[in-house]
Parts: C-alpha cells; sequence; structure tokens
C-alpha cells in the first residue's frame, strides 16, 4: 500500500512557493494512476517526493508502512522498492546494449531466463539484432527505447513514469501500455504516470489525479472526471468540450454529444470540416461562436451549409467562476 499523507514541498530561491500543498492518496498494488495537469502544476515533483529524491516540509510518504526517506536521511536518494524513470533514462555509454539490460536483471537468474528476458525487451522495444551494438552506435529514437527497455527489464514493486515515452510513436506507445497493464495485473505491480496526453489517460488509467498549483483538485475514475469535470481547468484536460450558451445559461457540452439532427433545436452554420480518422469534426457558428461537432465518417453536409443541432438537456452548466455543475 502507497500512502501520501498532508504532503508539502517548497523549493527555496527568489520566489519561494509551494511547490505541493497538502497532497493526500493512497493505493493499493495492482493499480495504474494517471496524473495529469499543466506544465509546473507540481506532477513531477509529486513523483520525486514518492521516490525519496526530495526531503518533504511536511507530511508523510510510506510505502507497505514504512516512511520514504529523503536524501537528507539516507547515502543514495530513492527507494530500493521502486524506480523513476524519466526521458533522459541513461544508458552506459561503452556496454553493448545487451551488457546494459544484464546489469539491470537481479543476480542469481540462470543464463536462460536472463537470455528470455533480455529478448523480450529487444523485441518489445523493436531493438532485434542490436545486442551487440554500443549506444553511441544507435540512432536517437533507439537510444531512448533502449534505455526505456533497460528500467522495465526487471520491473519494481512501484512504478514512476514521468513521461519516458513523449518521443514514442503512437504504435510504441501502445505497445508499452499493453505490455504494463499485463504486468500490473500478472505482478501486481503499481505504476504511476505522468502525461499530457489525455487519450492515453482516459484509456489506460485506473484512477485519476488532477493536479493544479500543488493540489490535487479532482480524482477518480476517467470516465467520471471525463463526463463530471469539477471545472473547465480538468474539462481540458481530457479533452475538447464547447461552451453552448441558451438564454441565461453557459452549458458544458463535449463534442461527440452535441449531435446535428433534422430536427434539431438550434440553428448554427458550418465553418469548416477536418477528417480525422475515424470520425469528422464539423465546426459550427452559434450565436457568432465556434462550436464543435463530432460525426460519422458519411457525413452529409458541407461548409457553409445552415444546418441544426441538439445537446442533452441535463447537460452540465458552466459558471461565470469556471467551476461546472452537473445537472440535478
Amino acid at each position: 500500500m502507497l500512502s501520501v499523507r498532508g504532503v508539502h514541498k517548497k523549493f527555496e530561491g527568489e520566489r519561494s512557493k509551494w511547490a505541493l500543498k497538502g497532497i493526500n492518496f493512497s493505493s493499493k498494488p495492482g493499480n495504474h494512476i494517471f496524473v495529469i495537469g499543466e506544465t509546473g502544476s507540481g506532477k513531477s515533483t509529486l513523483l520525486k517526493c514518492i521516490f525519496g529524491i526530495y526531503d518533504l516540509d511536511k507530511g508523510n510518504i510510506k510505502w507497505n508502512g514504512e516512511r520514504i526517506l529523503g536524501p537528507s536521511e539516507q547515502l543514495i536518494a530513492g527507494n530500493p522498492n521502486m524506480r523513476l524513470v524519466e526521458q533522459e533514462y541513461k544508458l552506459s555509454t561503452f556496454k553493448t546494449l545487451e551488457a546494459n539490460l544484464l546489469e539491470s536483471l537481479p543476480l542469481g537468474l540462470y543464463k536462460k531466463e536472463q537470455k528470455e528476458r533480455i529478448s523480450e525487451m529487444l523485441s518489445l522495444f523493436e531493438l532485434e539484432g542490436m545486442g551487440n551494438k554500443k549506444p553511441f552506435e544507435l540512432s536517437g529514437g533507439q537510444q531512448q527505447r533502449a534505455a526505456i527497455a533497460k528500467a522495465f527489464i526487471n520491473l519494481p514493486s512501484v512504478l514512476l513514469l514521468d513521461e519516458p515515452f513523449a518521443h514514442f510513436d503512437p504504435q510504441m506507445r501502445n505497445k508499452v501500455f499493453e505490455f504494463l497493464h499485463e504486468r500490473i495485473e500478472k505482478e501486481h505491480l503499481l505504476v504511476i504516470t505522468v502525461t499530457h496526453d489525455f487519450y492515453e489517460t482516459l484509456k489506460n488509467a485506473d484512477l485519476v489525479m488532477v493536479v493544479e498549483k500543488g493540489k490535487i483538485i479532482q480524482s477518480g475514475a476517467s470516465q467520471e472526471l471525463y463526463g463530471k469535470p469539477i471545472n473547465l481547468y480538468v474539462a481540458g484536460l481530457l479533452g475538447e468540450y464547447n461552451e453552448v450558451v441558451v438564454g441565461q445559461n453557459k452549458y458544458f457540452v463535449r463534442p461527440e454529444e452535441l449531435a446535428i439532427l433534422d430536427k434539431g433545436k438550434y440553428k448554427a452554420e458550418i465553418v469548416n470540416i477536418r477528417f480525422c480518422g475515424h470520425f469528422i469534426e464539423i465546426t459550427l457558428l452559434y450565436k457568432g461562436v465556434e462550436i464543435k461537432s463530432f460525426a460519422h465518417l458519411k457525413f452529409a453536409h458541407k461548409i457553409g451549409d445552415k444546418v441544426l443541432f441538439d445537446f442533452p438537456l441535463k447537460s452540465p452548466t458552466i459558471l461565470p467562476t469556471g467551476e461546472i455543475v452537473p445537472w440535478n
């Protein structure tokens, strides 16, 4: 069990401020938590506090009842039950890729198992046939994949991921998250991922935590946060949305909820149509404001057409403060 209680962290300097303020959450193993928020909100600082790279100013973090020590309390910063993987995870420069991977394996494994584990990583990260090459003989992209392979070959109880896949192509990212999903279920790991990608958050998260200015402002299942965000900040982190004004009210409507219909209640003009792969994005001009709708590929209208649209009566309303109030 990971327990984070009342965690505060401040960085001293010319503009000293709290990077984390009163962070509280807990999780059992077997979960994949995603932490999202704008740049500078405290996401990376939270991972580093959990790992033990920073001393806390207030609060405590425990793993299975034992307090995580900070760098002032031990010779080597970090916790042996955890691994923090960032974009710049390092390789040993003058060792082959296989030797790098072997470095991360636990002692006492039979050679057959060593080879199997190394082969699995080379396959997962599309590095087959490169085991005898040294890092400087690999391309930049291959080096990045090799570094993550080294981090993944012997997974710890708690894996902390600070956007290490940011430069991976979508297909590779999907492969890695599928691998993690299998290992989380099989080995009962706890994985905490920091990302700016709302699609991979919605697809892979067991729990989403939204951080703003050092505080967790909302947490829950991805479907819950997507459909019932507490404010526009949370809503925007998880996808596109519309602010549709009807009378005195402003409604929060996701594009897929805004339907263009023959008998819709509201009239608008199509000002743009974009092909997005498995759907069409339609931009409508309604009361001088652009709003968006997602439609099937067989959408029959064209730019300039006047159309009718509608949205669910139970859509949440948006307050002037940016807060979103669910329909009662």
